[in-house]
């Protein structure tokens, strides 16, 4: 089956030692014992997730649901718990707001299954995978065990919806764009814009540099490994930036001998074709969804993360 993947490049290469004694063993396992599901969490997730939306958020690994191709490490139950609430909170209800359907579109429209990684998945190219989608009914999202309350800059809204660094709310928007259009294809006037310009696995080159990259009309240097990785970049990064942001990415295009800024120009075409999509084939205003993404990110130091009844 199809995957569609996301990366980040990197140049650090780093391994996360894990060791378990029996003085440090905790009472929550993150492995899946069907028998032992039945936690505060687990009810939480049920009551949230699982009841409304028919989706089941894994927190412990599977090895069915992530790539076995490379070495992971499960998600600690702290970090897991975390995403679970900032999953509901600047995903679920942002469209369930944002939608003229409310809480129906994502009962119609949602995925069927989030599974939840600890550690980031390296590649033998140095990159490393945020998440992917799969067949329009599964995402899997890794480096969840950034998220602690320990290490509150990992919680600073900035970070979480950053496309620079992969925020994992970047992620999670990108991928839910290729949710929609896994079901809902988007016009093949799209593809022609940029026609010639992209790289498939070349886009992580360091001849594909950010500047080259919007002087050619993409809004990250990842954008250009497809049309497809390019559509939901161009969605992902608008949605999850501020006005001024946006609007300073663009005005990193250079100006050329006709004061121009013809990678700015090339963005916004794309971003028409993204905004009538959202509009004509999903019923929603893709700016009324930024609004309420960034309102919601404004909150997150009010949610409770650990007391989950």
């Amino acid at each position: 089956m199809k995957q569609t993947l996301k990366y980040i490049a990197v140049t650090l290469f780093g391994m996360a030692l894990w060791s378990c004694n029996q003085e440090e063993m905790k009472s929550e396992s993150v492995l899946y014992l069907p028998e032992a599901r039945n936690s505060d969490f687990d009810k939480y997730l049920r009551r949230e997730f699982l009841l409304p939306y028919n989706l089941e958020l894994k927190y412990w690994l599977d090895d069915n649901e992530a790539d076995q191709s490379v070495q992971l490490v499960p998600a600690r139950i702290e970090s897991s718990k975390i995403m679970a609430v900032l999953l509901k909170h600047l995903w679920l209800d942002v469209y369930a707001e944002a939608s003229p359907e409310g809480s129906t579109f994502l009962k119609r429209h949602a995925i069927r299954l989030i599974q939840l990684v600890g550690s980031g998945g390296w590649n033998p190219n140095n990159t490393v995978k945020l998440g992917y989608a799969m067949g329009g009914k599964k995402i899997v999202l890794f480096n969840v065990n950034l998220l602690s309350e320990s290490r509150p800059e990992n919680l600073d809204p900035a970070r979480l919806l950053d496309s620079e660094s992969g925020g994992d709310f970047h992620t999670i928007h990108h991928e839910f764009a290729h949710i929609l259009h896994q079901t809902k294809n988007f016009s093949t006037e799209y593809e022609q814009i940029s026609v010639g310009d992209y790289l498939s696995t070349g886009w992580s080159e360091s001849s594909n540099t950010q500047q080259k990259s919007i002087d050619l009309g993409f809004v990250t240097r990842y954008a250009r490994m497809s049309k497809d990785e390019d559509f939901v970049e161009v969605y992902s990064c608008y949605v999850t930036m501020t006005p001024e942001a946006w609007e300073d990415l663009l005005n990193t295009a250079t100006v050329d001998d006709n004061g121009r800024r013809v990678g700015k120009e090339l963005v916004l075409r794309k971003l028409e074709i993204v905004r009538n999509y959202i509009q004509e084939a999903w019923g929603m205003d893709i700016d009324k969804i930024r609004d309420i993404i960034l309102r919601r990110a404004g909150e997150i130091q009010d949610l409770e993360f650990e007391d989950l009844k």
